[in-house]
């Protein structure tokens, strides 16, 4: 089951990418020339006056919960993300990048603890890997960051899907590392798993 999930995230995410290399990249006058909901990418330098602030981020808290195996394990879970109307300024020109709620947001640059619970307001097991149960931090971008948006045009404006940092090449490269991580993990999980069913079969014709 691990290697069949692995692998099918694996070649989800390569069709992933195919379809966004196949997207053609805008500069400000083919942004305005397009014809709205055209699918596209973007890429250029976020401008904005939040000063050291993030201007665009997904918010996550840090959850823990308790293995069988493994005991009190701690992950980041994405609570939101927020991507406000802005800026990003392209070699010929600017562009507005439309508010939304529902873009992905990954590769980002700057991170930012944003809360701390008190002591005694969280779980008992209150802290793994260093970082306390509820704390929140931000992920994303700050006003003179490269990024690339992955969307569609909207009346002479972009509606982002996908925000990352650095330029479309760099998107491409992370999209293809993912791939190729998937699957060792897929592969690993298949031969775990062929490694435990060989040892049940031979425990059970022992005689």
């Amino acid at each position: 089951i691990g290697a069949f999930t692995g692998i099918g995230q694996a070649n989800r995410t390569r069709g992933e990418a195919r379809g966004i290399a196949d997207l053609p990249s805008l500069d400000a006058a083919m942004l305005a020339a397009s014809s709205n909901g055209t699918a596209a990418v973007i890429t250029g330098i976020l401008s904005g006056d939040s000063g050291d602030d993030l201007v665009i981020y997904a918010e996550q808290e840090w959850q823990i919960e308790y293995d069988e195996d493994d005991g009190w394990q701690g992950s980041w879970q994405t609570l939101r993300t927020v991507v406000p109307d802005c800026r990003i300024t392209l070699a010929d020109g600017s562009a507005v990048l439309n508010a939304t709620r529902n873009a992905i947001v990954d590769r980002t640059l700057h991170e930012a603890i944003v809360y701390v619970p008190a002591e005694g307001q969280a779980h008992p097991a209150t802290e793994v890997d260093g970082v306390v149960k509820g704390t929140i931090r931000h992920l994303g971008f700050r006003s003179g960051d490269q990024i690339t948006a992955v969307g569609v045009t909207a009346l002479e404006s972009f509606t982002a899907e996908r925000l990352s940092g650095g330029d479309h090449r760099a998107l491409m490269q992370h999209l293809s590392q993912q791939v190729t991580m998937l699957r060792i993990v897929g592969v690993i999980f298949g031969l775990v798993g062929l490694g435990l069913m060989g040892a049940a079969a031979a425990l059970l014709l022992r005689p």
